[in-house]
């Protein structure tokens, strides 16, 4: 009698922790996919902290390229002077400057590479940032409205576009139809602006 009953008692306790798995199975294979779609260039080219911080960014290169233009009008006015008649070419003059002009090219090169990679560095960094709040304001607005993918798309499309080129990309995209109600693209954008006005930052926002 034993024999019989262990069985019946593990085939139970199998089914009880396999039966809730088999049931959420087939609520997922049952349960209909809805499909967000999201204009990301749109997002960026709007959203207002992404264009002040390409503004700060502008401002910190021009700053950067005055610095850089001060470091040519020495270097000019070295050659210039090196030039001047008066001084022989290996009169302890012309070798002093000589040794400044080698020493100001080595600062202004070093200083532009250095300007470079710390702008190019800067401007993926702000990529970034606005790249992922874009992507999770997309995941918590999908899950309060259920949509159970989001994909990228070009919300201009085709018809609009008269550019040989842009009309090619827009042919390739992924999406032929959608619903209105697929573009999440208005509704993420205004979400992230309305999050960024309410910062320290807000006046200039708003400008």
């Amino acid at each position: 009698m034993r024999k019989v009953i262990l069985p019946l008692v593990l085939s139970a306790v199998v089914f009880a922790v396999a039966a809730p798995r088999a049931v959420q199975a087939q609520n997922q294979k049952t349960a209909p996919h809805k499909v967000g779609l999201i204009d990301m260039a749109h997002i960026f080219k709007n959203y207002e902290k992404f264009k002040d911080l390409r503004e700060d960014l502008k401002k910190e290169i021009e700053s950067s390229d005055a610095r850089s233009k001060q470091m040519v009008a020495q270097v000019q006015e070295l050659q210039k002077k090196m030039k001047d008649p008066t001084y022989k070419k290996d009169s302890p003059q012309q070798k002093q400057w000589r040794s400044q002009l080698i020493d100001l090219t080595g600062k202004y090169q070093l200083f532009r590479q250095q300007e470079q990679e710390r702008f190019l560095d800067k401007e993926a960094q702000i990529y970034k940032t606005v790249y992922l709040e874009v992507t999770d304001a997309v995941a918590i607005y999908a899950k309060y409205y259920k949509f159970t993918l989001v994909l990228r798309w070009n919300k201009a499309g085709v018809r609009s576009q008269k550019d040989p080129k842009a009309i090619l990309n827009g042919m390739n995209r992924l999406v032929i139809y959608s619903q209105p109600g697929d573009d999440i693209t208005d509704a993420i954008l205004e979400h992230l602006n309305g999050q960024y006005r309410k910062t320290a930052r807000a006046p200039r926002a708003q400008r």
